[in-house]
């Protein structure tokens, strides 16, 4: 529930042998990763297409949390990651957004928020264009966008060890000397 699976076995797979983890367990835990790292490279897959449309479309949409996120674990692709979360920043953005996945027949609903979200090869992306922290490219931003990211889970159904790692991971990373 926590989604931290891969940061664990990162730490207990170099555990000395005879360090009472259970054969079975370990090799259970295994086939899990590989399926993280399985779904970590569709996504990846996912986000790069949208990208190059973005791109070719003149669309500014910033990839947040997930897979952006994972960058600053000590192993990305043992990140759990669910979805795609792009933020559009200005609403002619997020009309060509709307304009693509129209042109593209891509049904989508919309939340509460006025959000956005879809599947894409079986993946689910988010389009969002409100929140307290505007993503842009500094470590106080990145920090901010975190701490967004764990009052909103906080809220709604709990912040996880996931989101608590993501903001370390992010810290060490960042202010690493």
């Amino acid at each position: 529930r926590h989604a931290v699976q891969g940061v664990v076995f990162d730490v207990i797979k170099d555990l000395p042998a005879g360090s009472g983890i259970p054969a079975s367990l370990a090799a259970r835990w295994l086939i899990e990763v590989r399926r993280i790292e399985e779904t970590n490279r569709r996504i990846a897959a996912v986000v790069g297409k949208q990208r190059e449309t973005w791109t070719r479309c003149g669309v500014n949409a910033i990839l947040l949390k997930g897979l952006e996120t994972s960058r600053f674990y000590p192993c990305p692709e043992h990140r759990v990651n669910g979805d795609i979360d792009w933020w559009l920043p200005a609403d002619k953005d997020w009309n060509a957004a709307l304009k693509v996945l129209r042109d593209n027949n891509i049904q989508w609903a919309v939340d509460s928020d006025g959000d956005i979200d879809y599947e894409l090869g079986g993946i689910v992306v988010e389009h969002h264009r409100a929140g307290l922290a505007t993503p842009i490219a500094t470590p106080e931003s990145t920090l901010l966008l975190l701490s967004e990211h764990i009052l909103h889970h906080a809220l709604v159904n709990g912040a996880g060890l996931r989101q608590l790692y993501d903001y370390a991971a992010a810290r060490k990373a960042l202010y690493a000397s």
